[in-house]
């Protein structure tokens, strides 16, 4: 009798010390479709963070559970990266950033990507924006490594969205600047 209260106070307080169940866990997203994920970056000006895996990686694996689907969890990290995950394996057709219909091999080659894992920090025209991880050699410096390379991520895409938008005059402000020939 006290063996299975003590069990089932034992399960209770496991269940309740974990927060998220199977079904509350976030997962990351697989895309096949790099233009809609452009899309999505522009209009939130935000990077994409997308892991380059295969089917079976331990490794792949490793990397979701231990630190994307961590940083999934906390909104902090949803408001500054958009992640997702691409499979170099897809048999599938793949929708480029420039919306032409290519296979996961060619997007995996453009890349240089050879090592799964790999991370690729993207801006929303698919060019890469911070330094990659590939591979998972260091565990205990992976999360910082996400972190700089998130960081260098957004740095580098609002430096760019404020130069657009210096760039984008009104046509008052350019009557100004370039008076009208006569």
């Amino acid at each position: 009798m006290k063996l299975s209260r003590l069990l089932l106070l034992t399960t209770a307080l496991v269940l309740l010390s974990n927060p998220l169940n199977a079904a509350d866990r976030p997962e990351v997203e697989i895309t096949t479709n790099l233009q809609q994920l452009g899309e999505l970056a522009r209009e939130r000006k935000l990077p994409i963070l997308l892991l380059f895996s295969s089917w079976g990686c331990p490794y792949c694996m490793r990397v979701k559970d231990e630190f994307l689907v961590p940083l999934l969890i906390n909104r902090r990290y949803r408001e500054r990266v958009i992640i997702r995950e691409f499979l170099t394996d897809e048999i599938e057709d793949i929708r480029d950033f420039d919306g032409s219909l290519t296979t996961a091999n060619a997007v995996t080659q453009h890349y240089g990507v050879f090592v799964s894992p790999t991370l690729l920090y993207l801006d929303n025209q698919g060019k890469e924006v911070a330094e990659r991880q590939t591979g998972l050699t260091t565990p205990e410096f992976y999360s910082a490594y996400i972190d700089e390379s998130i960081h260098q991520s957004l740095v580098q895409i609002t430096e760019r969205t404020e130069q657009q938008n210096s760039l984008q005059l009104s046509p008052r402000t350019l009557e100004t600047l370039v008076p009208e020939s006569r």
